[in-house]
Formats: C-alpha cells, sequence, structure tokens
C-alpha cells in the first residue's frame, strides 16, 4: 500500500505541474480539493478556514479535542535563481560563530574601503548591504520557483503517509490527531501562528498545553543527515524519546530558527528536518536545494523513514502494555 502510496503523491504533487506552486489562492483551493478528496475517503472531517485570500490552514480532524497535532506547511517559497540557499543554523554556538564571522568580514569590508577613501567607504558599505539582503531574503525578491520537491512538497506527503497509516492500522491513533497543512510558513510560519492563537483562545493555556505537535519540513530531499529540532526543554525531551538512541539522528535545541513548530514553545513542539553539516560541523548545518530551483529531486525513502519513525515513537508509547489507548484517547 504504502509503496503505491508515495508513487501516486510523487506523480500527482511533484512530476504534474498543477500543484508545483502553491502560492495563488485558487492553487491553493485546489489543492485542498485533492487533499481532502484522499482524507475524506479515509473517515477524515477536513475543513480550510479561510476563504484562500487570507492565511488559510487546511485541517484534518478535530484540533480542539486532539492531543496529537501533525504538520506540514503546503505553501512553496520562490525561488533564489540558483544562490546558495541561506544557512541554518541549530543552536547557539552556531549562531554565535556566523555573527562574529559577518562582523569580520564587515569590519574588513569599512577597514578597506576607508583606505581606499570616503567616497569609496560609502561605496562599499551600501554595496555590502545590498548584497547581505539578497542572501538573507533571497526567496522574498526573486521568483515562483516551480521546483519545489522537498519544500515543503516532502512534509505534505510524510502528513497523507502518516493520515492514511493511521485509517488503515491504527485507529486509536487516528481518533486522537489531527492533520494540519499550514500556510505561509515561507512568509514567517504565519499559518502556525494562527493556529496557536485559535487554540488558546478556544482552550485557555491550560488546554492547550495538553497537545504535542509534530511539525514534517523538507524531509526528501538532497540532504542524507537527519535532525529534529526544537526551541524548548519540553519538546527537547520528545526529540530524545523520538530518537530513542539513534546515532544517526541528530537532535539539537535552538533559539533562533523560524519553523512552524518553533511557534509552539509553550507545548513538546518539534520539526523534523534533513541538512548537511556545512565544513564538517554538526551545530553548523545547510540545506543544499531549497529555496533554489534546484530542488527537483524527491527521496521517498527518506519521507517513509521519518514517518516510520514517528510510527514506532507512537506506537510504543500509546499503544503498548501500561499505556494502552482505550476509545481512542488518553490523558497526556
Amino acid at each position: 500500500m504504502s509503496e503505491n502510496l508515495f508513487e501516486r503523491l510523487e506523480q500527482d504533487l511533484c512530476l504534474n505541474e498543477k500543484f508545483r506552486i502553491r502560492r495563488k489562492p485558487e492553487v491553493k483551493r485546489e489543492f485542498f480539493a485533492y487533499v481532502n478528496e484522499r482524507l475524506s475517503a479515509k473517515g477524515y472531517a477536513g475543513r480550510a478556514d479561510g476563504d484562500f485570500k487570507e492565511t488559510t490552514n487546511l485541517i484534518f480532524g478535530d484540533e480542539n479535542t486532539a492531543d496529537l497535532i501533525f504538520m506540514a506547511h503546503y505553501d512553496t517559497p520562490k525561488t533564489n535563481t540558483g544562490l546558495k540557499p541561506f544557512m541554518f543554523l541549530f543552536n547557539l554556538p552556531g549562531f554565535i560563530a556566523q555573527g562574529i564571522g559577518m562582523l569580520l568580514v564587515l569590519a574588513a569590508v569599512v577597514v578597506g574601503a576607508t583606505l581606499l577613501g570616503i567616497y569609496l567607504h560609502w561605496a562599499f558599505s551600501v554595496l555590502w548591504v545590498a548584497a547581505m539582503s539578497v542572501w538573507v531574503f533571497p526567496s522574498y525578491h526573486m521568483f515562483d520557483n516551480k521546483f519545489n520537491f522537498n519544500d515543503n512538497t516532502s512534509g505534505c506527503i510524510a502528513l497523507l503517509y502518516l493520515a492514511e497509516r493511521f485509517a488503515a492500522e491504527y485507529p486509536e491513533l487516528k481518533a486522537r490527531s489531527c492533520f494540519v497543512f499550514s500556510d505561509r510558513e515561507e512568509a514567517g510560519t504565519v499559518g502556525a501562528k494562527k493556529l496557536k492563537k485559535q487554540l488558546i483562545e478556544r482552550l485557555g493555556e491550560e488546554g492547550f498545553k495538553k497537545k504535542i505537535l509534530f511539525n514534517f519540513d523538507c524531509v526528501g530531499g538532497r540532504d542524507k543527515d537527519k535532525y529534529i529540532m526544537t526551541n524548548s526543554s519540553d519538546g527537547l525531551v520528545l526529540a530524545e524519546e523520538i530518537r530513542d538512541g539513534a546515532k544517526d539522528i541528530g537532535v539539537y535545541r535552538s533559539p533562533i530558527l523560524n519553523m512552524d513548530s518553533f511557534q509552539f514553545g509553550k507545548i513538546p513542539a518539534v520539526s523534523f528536518c534533513s541538512a548537511s553539516p556545512r565544513y564538517g560541523l554538526r551545530f553548523l548545518l545547510e540545506s543544499k536545494d531549497i529555496h533554489t530551483n534546484r530542488d527537483d529531486f524527491l527521496d521517498t525513502a527518506q519521507i517513509r523513514e521519518y514517518g516510520d519513525l514517528t510510527l514506532r515513537y507512537l506506537t510504543g508509547k500509546y499503544l503498548t502494555g501500561d499505556t494502552a489507548v482505550k476509545n481512542g484517547r488518553k490523558d497526556l
């Protein structure tokens, strides 16, 4: 079942150009219709929480009663036309290292330009600011990219894989789960912020804190090193439990990343993502293909690995021994 599922999803969401660029309202609406058709056949009640002209999350299940929330953003980024994508730094030492490096570059430019004369100094300064702007904000300054296989079609496929596995094999997990395809992650995790605000308004802080969130972001590209990331102590505990001692999976707590799960710091929330160490340093990471026209490769085996890793954790924690779920619910 799952192999045919991956083949079909790769064909529909990557090889077929219909859904490659998910930025315009009409395309997002058609994408919702596609996902809704698949998941409604598996017994999920789906809805869009907006009119697609503004931030519109696609929600399958009841986010208010579910204690397990699975998320992936379905909007796609623009492209920086082949320039190397900006670096991902996954912890404070890496952030400090890059900051020091940028300050040294700035100092060298300013000193060198000053030695050449005041006019050249200002010219070099303006050029440096312009260059850094293009480096830091490439996805907002360039063009729509028809290749978004990894960012974030891979995450959407991971959600569909888990949702269909739950429906076919784990009704207890299905009963306690909600699947959210979040909108406008590329514009600053806007959809995730909207969902968090709605949950707190409806449930209060205490009700909100009973949730656990699993986010899938760029889990099927060329980068082979797998990571689980979080920005909270509760998320770090969750990440270590999911990893369960596996040496090939990195775990990082970062104060600086801007992934959907990082908006949920008050609850155990993690993001799954693949990346590559830069200069051989595991605290200094980058993704090779996202936000570029090289994002034209999908590793379905890697997507399945992330899904199965999550399933192993969930079934081990909630479906065995003293933690067996009764009537699809269990107090956390």
